[in-house]
């Protein structure tokens, strides 16, 4: 823990009054700043799995807040508060943002107010985020009113009929992954060229290391070609995909659900945006270019090495007499000699171990 860590934690152990961070989604604000007193303040007190550096009361409700200085909460840490639904926040402190000579109530009022924060949880937020997105909200096909729904409509409807097309993926990553796709929700896989298993592959895959946020993780999938593009620039209203009986964000709600569910089973974390994967996936190994040689029977390795084997024999037959002056079964009763010859030309051991080997 650092000076600067201890000084903020400390700081709030007085209470006081803190910003709450705000919240928003392309642009669109989500959720105000708001400041709320602290109230009933401790620290380092431990739950299930994890620690908080500070818990308190605020607008009625306990909030936890997490004080990054040196690095950010981790995400299984985050993943463990998500998944019980505290709410909680983090403060981001540079040690660079406080500089040696600032005075003390101005690095109270950066530390307080000014430095940066995100929601590590938050309900209203969750609940914003889930209407907008999860398939859960999508009714079925109503009445088509409107020109644009129905092209949509006719649109979505010839392409979910087309043959999915297959993604030549070794088997191993799909294996990897198979136990966290076999609960997942049901999709609109009209939005998708390839079939659920490819493309949800593909999205776990992508997840590993930093994570990405969910504009990024569909943009790989268009580079990839497992979206139908004509749907994907398919320009609507709202209520014409409702209409229609389609969601209003297309692939990013599709891709929003599958990981959102998977997030409750502790598969991914989404921490400010960011989706990554949480579980240990094995390691891939390359595959070489070109087609796999077949590889030989074990009978096959048997009579390959007694062919060898027959040949080496009758070819020392052969050579045994011009470079020794002595026969084969002379050879073998007359052990010592051989040996002495072993000694004098190493090239001939192995026959050596043949006639002892018959012996």
């Amino acid at each position: 823990m650092t000076a600067l860590h201890s000084f903020a934690r400390d700081l709030f152990l007085k209470g006081g009054h803190v910003q709450l961070p705000s919240a928003s989604q392309d642009g669109h604000c989500l959720l105000d700043p708001a400041e709320v007193e602290l109230r009933d303040v401790r620290t380092e007190q431990r739950f299930e799995g994890y620690q908080p550096d500070v818990i308190f009361t605020g607008v009625d409700k306990p909030l936890l807040m997490e004080i990054a200085v040196t690095h950010p909460v981790p995400f299984s840490k985050a993943s463990l508060i998500r998944r019980q639904r505290i709410e909680a926040f983090e403060i981001d402190i540079k040690p660079r943002s406080v500089p040696g000579n600032m005075p003390l109530e101005a690095v109270e009022n950066h530390v307080r107010r000014v430095a940066p924060r995100r929601w590590i949880f938050n309900e209203e937020l969750e609940s914003h985020l889930y209407a907008l997105y999860h398939l859960d909200g999508v009714r079925e096909r109503g009445e088509l009113t409107s020109q644009k729904s129905k092209d949509l409509a006719r649109l979505y409807d010839r392409l979910s009929g087309l043959r999915k097309v297959p993604v030549p993926a070794p088997a191993a990553k799909k294996e990897s992954v198979s136990e966290w796709l076999s609960d997942a929700h049901p999709s609109f896989e009209g939005y998708f060229r390839t079939s659920s298993l490819d493309w949800r592959t593909f999205v776990l895959l992508e997840l590993g290391g930093l994570g990405l946020p969910l504009s990024r993780i569909v943009s790989k999938l268009k580079a990839a070609e497992h979206l139908h593009l004509e749907l994907r620039s398919f320009d609507c209203f709202r209520h014409e995909a409702a209409e229609a009986g389609l969601p209003a964000l297309g692939v990013e709600a599709c891709v929003f659900t599958f990981l959102s569910d998977l997030e409750k089973r502790g598969a991914v974390v989404c921490l400010g945006g960011i989706w990554r994967l949480l579980v240990e996936l094995p390691r891939q190994q390359p595959l070489p270019f070109g087609p796999v040689a077949q590889r030989p029977t074990r009978g096959e390795l048997t009579a390959s090495a007694a062919t060898r084997r027959k040949q080496l024999f009758s070819g020392s037959q052969q050579s045994w007499a011009p470079q020794t002056g002595m026969s084969l079964k002379a050879a073998s009763r007359n052990g010592g000699h051989v040996r002495s010859l072993v000694a004098r030309r190493p090239s001939i051991l192995l026959l050596s171990e043949i006639i002892s080997g018959s012996g």
